[in-house]
């Protein structure tokens, strides 16, 4: 039997506003190697810290500063975007969370 442990991401300070994330320096690498819970845990917090990156820039373009509401409202932009470069977003979403599944479980 497989043993699954958790390696979603989270942060070890509080978090009121996007602002309270830091950038990910440039050039910063993943380090996760399978099944070591610490490596995969700040692998994960890295690559929540990209997509504040990105939310960053949104709410800078859309003024929207609530986190629900801002990634509710990024969702259905994208959703936009991949009929403007025809693309299938429920396809996009689905390798997504092929992606995330193994990596916040440490099987990446």
């Amino acid at each position: 039997m497989t043993t699954q442990i958790n390696c979603k991401a989270s942060f070890a300070f509080e978090v009121n506003q996007l602002a309270d994330i830091p950038d990910v320096p440039l050039g910063t690498e993943l380090l996760c190697h399978w099944g070591q819970q610490k490596e995969c845990h700040e692998d994960n917090n890295i690559r929540a810290m990209w997509a504040a990156a990105a939310l960053k820039e949104y709410v800078a373009n859309t003024g929207e500063d609530e986190f629900e509401a801002t990634i509710s409202d990024l969702l259905g932009d994208l959703m936009h975007l991949c009929d403007a470069l025809d693309v299938d977003f429920d396809e996009a979403l689905r390798r997504g969370r092929n992606a995330y599944e193994p990596e916040s479980e440490g099987r990446w």
